[in-house]
């Protein structure tokens, strides 16, 4: 499992939980046990991509990736635990669908990324400023099952924002590191379960003799089998995907295409 938080005092509890030892600091706070890592990625988008990514450099293909911390909801109650079912952004017109295949205790909802703290609430969401950029650098390392946001109300329209208490709320997360953990179990199962099976091996090496493929390119390539299989093509179908002309670039963009437009939308 590979944890993502934003703030040091969303990482306490988690470190403390599963008694994580701090490996670095530089350029951004990272901890582990294995089979867990934890990173502390700042504020904002930029900073988060960035942290996703070198995390990335640590971990296999296919691993289960958790965004946690804080967030403001216009209708949630202060200290409600929920998870992300789709994830906007103010800057991109497009949003991120995780999977919600694990039985939870948590209510579910729409959470969107925002480039400076939500006062107004307007839309009936939670706000946060991390959780897009997190499922987009994620995605490219993982299938989106595996990537998923769990966030805790930090603040609401009767809670302003300004008036946050880090420690009241730090103390919160730690009373509910029993349900994350048993998350977090329910989520490296699934990983397992997903682990890369010998057809997609088989197809991989298949389709990656079409054509001259960067490394990048294999590693989209294997991310787009799962994405297929997961929504159902078959493997004559999935072959079908890639034996079009044109160069890599361009077949890797048409795939993307179908698959998104294949992807079942609330």
């Amino acid at each position: 499992m590979n944890f993502v938080v934003a703030l040091q005092s969303e990482a306490n509890p988690i470190i403390d939980h599963f008694e994580m030892k701090r490996e670095s600091n530089s350029p951004f706070p990272r901890y582990s046990n294995l089979p867990h890592r934890l990173i502390v990625t700042g504020i904002g988008r930029l900073r988060c991509a960035a942290a996703t990514g070198l995390l990335m450099a640590y971990g296999r293909s296919y691993e289960a990736w958790l965004n946690f911390g804080f967030a403001g909801h216009a209708i949630l109650e202060k200290g409600t635990t929920f998870q992300a079912h789709k994830i906007s952004d103010d800057s991109s017109p497009y949003c991120h669908y995780p999977p919600l295949l694990l039985r939870t205790k948590f209510p579910t909802s729409h959470l969107r990324t925002v480039s400076r703290p939500e006062t107004k609430y307007m839309e009936s969401c939670g706000y946060d400023m991390e959780a897009h950029a997190f499922c987009s650098t994620a995605y490219q390392h993982s299938t989106r099952e595996l990537v998923q946001v769990v966030k805790v109300v930090s603040d609401n329209p009767n809670n302003c924002i300004s008036k946050i208490d880090r420690k009241e709320m730090e103390a919160l997360l730690f009373s509910q590191m029993k349900l994350i953990h048993e998350f977090v179990n329910q989520l490296d199962s699934l990983a397992d379960e997903i682990a890369e099976p010998s057809e997609i091996s088989s197809m991989l090496a298949e389709i990656t003799t079409l054509g001259s493929f960067s490394q990048t390119q294999v590693l989209q390539i294997r991310k787009y089998l799962f994405d297929a299989r997961s929504l159902g093509f078959s493997k004559k179908e999935i072959r079908s995907l890639f034996a079009i002309e044109g160069t890599s670039r361009s077949i890797l963009r048409k795939v993307e295409m179908v698959l998104n437009e294949k992807r079942i939308l609330p």
